[in-house]
């Protein structure tokens, strides 16, 4: 496990939310989230609100064409 590697008052950057999002909300200070997806970010911050989780900064970036970061799991590229 994971737990003791994680202490509460880090400032977690995440790059893809998914239920890692919501396992970081409960263990560190606060965590900033990138996402592509609007559907799983609109699901995700309905789960989040269930969960009374106020730490998380959802953020919503669309997949671009072209760009300098390149995702080798989607096969796109962000700004």
């Amino acid at each position: 496990m994971v737990n003791h590697l994680i202490l509460p008052n880090w400032k977690v950057l995440e790059w893809g939310a998914g239920s890692s999002t919501v396992w970081f909300a409960n263990h560190a200070e606060s965590v900033t989230t990138i996402e592509d997806s609007g559907d799983w970010v609109r699901d995700l911050s309905a789960i989040l609100k269930q969960h009374n989780l106020s730490n998380v900064d959802l953020r919503h970036r669309d997949r671009q064409t072209s760009g300098s970061l390149l995702s080798a799991s989607r096969g796109c590229c962000y700004d």
